[in-house]
């Protein structure tokens, strides 16, 4: 580990400013681990002992996919060894002069240009293909002419174009599927926003298509609560959408219209158990318990309490809020019939 400068600029670098907040952290211990010239052996285990020891399950591996990603560093083999290179690093660090040389290998394609002046080696070169054309001239074929094909030009070297998020794609989707069916219109793309889009994409390299945002419209758009159905009368918006939590909540189903168990309560208790289901969801996940409705506390008591289902693996989530949201229906059914009666 060495000592590194860090400049104001590392702050507010935007393809920076669009990766993760532990991939940023990593950014700025990878120059602690380079040499002068910028390279470190690519070791994402290594790397995570080094740098993020209070974090065993980090995976530093899919932090470093997101630096590649934005352009902030290189990944690549030479002579048999992985490596990584920090972008710019040069321009950036003033290495102290007794800091010996560099062991890695640089980039296969970072030596001295090609000399173009210099003919190439036949062995380097593809074969030629030779075609026979035959001319008319006066009528009477000519002698056959062999035609060189051109040659491949020398010294291009082709990169993989960065994906480019659709951000006026899943807007024009959103107002054509979500606004119609009820959902909030969209606020505009604030840095902030734009920010959020592009880490919901890079969670899931299929989100660059815009096809993916308009089949989670589709199941926005089906859902009362978010289509604004619901008793407070509160609607989603693409910027509440583009949450993490709030995201994987949409995904794991938690918001699709129900059928069958809302049958015979009125609307204030729908409400209601909607409040309940986000406060139980916040308890499960370790925060502390808002609820003071003493239905809520029998059903939790009866499914084992907030410890029990806290302890077991987050994917059980949904199917604990689903069974809370039914045992919870049919308690107030009950209180409703004997009231009746």
């Amino acid at each position: 580990m060495r000592s590194r400068n860090i400049k104001p600029g590392f702050f507010t670098c935007p393809e920076l400013i669009a990766c993760d907040y532990p991939a940023r952290i990593l950014f700025s211990g990878l120059w602690c681990c380079a040499d002068r010239e910028g390279r470190l052996e690519d070791r994402p285990a290594k790397l995570r002992l080094e740098l993020f020891p209070g974090d065993p399950d980090l995976d530093v591996d899919q932090l470093l996919h997101q630096l590649e990603s934005g352009g902030l560093i290189e990944r690549y083999q030479a002579q048999g060894l992985r490596v990584i290179r920090v972008c710019k690093f040069a321009q950036h660090q003033n290495p102290h002069h007794r800091e010996r040389a560099s062991d890695l290998p640089p980039p296969p394609d970072a030596g001295m240009p090609p000399d173009l002046t210099a003919p190439p080696s036949s062995e380097s070169l593809p074969p030629i293909e030779v075609v026979e054309e035959v001319y008319q001239v006066g009528g009477v074929p000519s002698d056959a002419h062999p035609v060189q094909q051109p040659l491949p030009a020398i010294g291009v070297v082709l990169t993989k174009p960065k994906p480019q998020i659709p951000k006026d794609e899943i807007v024009r989707a959103w107002m054509d599927i979500c606004a119609p069916a009820g959902a909030g219109d969209f606020e505009g793309w604030s840095p902030a926003r734009v920010k959020k889009l592009r880490q919901r994409c890079m969670d899931d390299p299929s989100r660059f298509d815009v096809r993916w945002w308009r089949d989670l419209f589709e199941r926005v758009a089906v859902s009362p609560f978010l289509c604004g159905k619901g008793a407070s009368g509160w609607r989603a918006t693409l910027s509440w959408l583009l949450e993490r939590e709030n995201l994987l909540r949409v995904l794991e189903g938690q918001y699709d219209p129900r059928t069958g168990d809302e049958d015979g309560v009125p609307a204030a208790q729908l409400a209601a158990v909607e409040r309940e289901l986000r406060y139980v969801d916040a308890a499960i996940r370790g925060a502390p318990s808002r609820s003071q409705d003493p239905v809520t506390a029998a059903v939790i008591n009866d499914m084992g309490g907030y410890k029990r289902l806290g302890a077991q693996p987050p994917r059980e989530l949904p199917r604990h809020l689903a069974t809370f949201r039914r045992a919870y229906l049919a308690r107030i059914r009950y209180q409703l019939q004997g009231v009746a009666s």
